[in-house]
């Protein structure tokens, strides 16, 4: 092997190290923002529930939503990490539109319970 040769594989092998290295901090970037989001719906829950002390489901159920949205980004960032740590990309989340759905249920039902709330 030549000292050309040499130099090849190793500005190859340290460019595949930095993409690596890029690929891992987006996704720890990506779970604070999933965090952010979680911690935003929460902190919302929270002030609903303290604004409706009668009836404080609406925001129980946004508290909820709040964590279930953190758990999911959590999930996602193992995910994509054991991939990256394995030299793949990291598949596709198959269970997204069944989260997505729940998500989506869980809006309308606070929002069901809002507008009742706020007619009586």
């Amino acid at each position: 092997m030549t000292d050309k040769d040499r130099e090849h594989k190793k500005a190859f092998e340290h460019e595949k190290y930095s993409a690596d290295v890029q690929l891992l901090l987006a996704n720890e970037r990506t779970l604070l923002a999933w965090i952010r989001t979680g911690l935003a719906v929460v902190a919302g829950g929270i002030a609903l529930a303290a604004f409706y002390k009668s009836s404080p489901l609406p925001g129980l159920l946004i508290l909820i939503l709040g964590i279930l949205i953190a758990l999911i980004g959590n999930r996602r960032y193992k995910m994509a990490e054991k991939s990256i740590r394995a030299g793949k990309l990291p598949a596709s989340d198959k269970a997204a539109p069944q989260q997505l759905f729940v998500i989506a249920v869980l809006v309308l039902i606070i929002v069901i319970l809002q507008v009742t709330l706020l007619s009586e």
